[in-house]
């Protein structure tokens, strides 16, 4: 199953702007090696020749700026790769790479890829202390199951909170740390 990842980024003719210029061509990630080319070919940039920058983006990923400060063709093309990676997730692993981007950042796009597809996060459908502690017990993190008799008497907020030292909440929901 593919996942939109909605990456754009505009490409612009370093030499242009610097003469007052905006040149530049919105591109669509993940995109084939022609369409980048054709892109390039647009605003009038032969890689290695002349400078470009991203000078605008949109995307629903949680990315620092610095993702987008490219400036070298393989840059864009090892970014370009990692969208397209990106696009390969499932739904559960894309929201789990969100969550990631989300509550730390990364240093490496690639790596936490992988790190995703690897299992070394948890994202679980639980917003709150009390959401997660529920979760907890419904589904025997514990090792026991729990008679529903007793459930009354669970502090599930507190159950939670302790779990919580574990991971952090985002958007998508909490997030585990392996």
């Amino acid at each position: 199953m593919e996942t939109n990842t909605k990456t754009r980024i505009a490409l612009t003719n370093s030499e242009d702007y610097s003469k007052g210029i905006l040149n530049f061509k919105w591109l669509e990630l993940p995109a084939e090696e022609e369409e980048i080319k054709k892109a390039f070919e647009e605003i009038n940039v032969i890689p290695g020749k002349n400078e470009f920058f991203i000078s605008d983006y949109e995307t629903i990923l949680h990315l620092d700026k610095l993702y987008f400060d490219i400036t070298d063709y393989d840059d864009l093309i090892d970014f370009n790769e990692d969208i397209k990676n990106i696009e390969d997730l499932d739904k559960w692993d894309f929201e789990t790479l969100c969550a990631v981007l989300e509550a730390r950042g990364s240093n490496c796009l690639e790596d936490t890829i992988d790190e995703v597809k690897g299992g070394e996060y948890t994202l679980i459908d639980a917003y709150d202390d009390r959401e997660l502690g529920q979760y907890a017990i419904d589904n025997g993190l514990f090792g026991v199951e729990i008679p529903e008799a007793l459930e009354n008497y669970i502090d599930f907020e507190a159950v939670g909170r302790d779990i919580s030292f574990d991971g952090c909440y985002t958007e998508n929901g909490f997030l585990l740390y392996a």
